[in-house]
């Protein structure tokens, strides 16, 4: 099910604030909700910022279709391809994705704030081309702009069972 409405509030004719409210999507391989946020304000003359929000949950979603979902943001492609490809098999879980970014006239290019996290069941993380890949593992994945921080708890490497392996990737 799917509500596209959303709320437009103005403080006066130079800025514009648009919220959406909860956005519901579900069909049989997520269960997701988004929402986002645009603020345009013209302080001074012709000056102007924009900002732009960007938050969704995903309740579940098969690990086939997430690389699908995930953000392909220029800065951070690397480590988004990198997750593309880690990720394989299994069910994600409370999971989350988060972007703010800030651009106009009277601000100084700064990169965007991407931030998510995922949590995997029954999955297989394939954390290097040549690294056996951990199956069978609940696992937690955070990136925070470019790093990425990964914890697998239980599961089997090349045959042998382990009980937790962690990597950071910058």
């Amino acid at each position: 099910s799917r509500d596209w409405s959303s709320d437009v509030c103005s403080s006066d004719l130079d800025d514009v604030q648009v919220q959406s409210s909860i956005i519901d999507a579900e069909n049989p391989a997520i269960a997701a909700r988004v929402r986002f946020d645009v603020l345009n304000t013209h302080p001074v003359g012709d000056l102007s910022s924009n900002e732009f929000t960007l938050q969704i949950g995903v309740q579940k979603m098969q690990v086939a279709v997430a690389p699908d979902f995930l953000p392909t943001l220029e800065s951070i492609h690397e480590t988004m391809d990198w997750l593309r490809d880690s990720l394989q098999g299994g069910q994600l879980t409370d999971s989350a994705f988060f972007y703010h970014g800030v651009a106009g006239s009277d601000v100084p290019d700064q990169p965007p704030f991407v931030g998510s996290w995922y949590r995997a069941t029954g999955a297989g993380l394939k954390f290097l081309p040549k690294w056996p890949p951990l199956l069978n593992t609940t696992a937690s994945v955070v990136q925070s702009n470019n790093r990425v921080d990964v914890l697998a708890q239980g599961g089997t490497l090349a045959g042998i069972p382990i009980d937790r392996k962690s990597t950071r990737l910058n």
